[in-house]
């Protein structure tokens, strides 16, 4: 989903109501590399293509890792392949 799309459902609650929010964005699948620095694993190109066609379900949230996860398998396991 877009940070727009966020924005506007956002926008119809009240700024005092408490909200869960399960938040997942290319970041999440980054790496530290020696210096400390931040290496992603998941281009954001990849991330975007692969997030513009996932679709929320009522799911708890082991499920909603394992669709991100497994949407996202391909990917991986090309970058295996390099590494071998």
């Amino acid at each position: 989903m877009k940070v727009s799309k966020v924005r506007e459902l956002l926008k119809h609650y009240n700024p005092d109501d408490e909200i869960i929010i399960e938040w997942w964005d290319a970041e999440n699948f980054e790496l530290v590399d020696e210096n400390g620095c931040d290496v992603p694993l998941v281009p954001r190109e990849v991330w975007n293509a692969y997030a513009a066609t996932h679709e929320t379900r009522d799911y708890v949230v082991e499920q909603v890792h394992d669709d991100i996860r497994w949407g996202l398998q391909d990917y991986f396991w090309e970058l295996l392949k390099e590494v071998k």
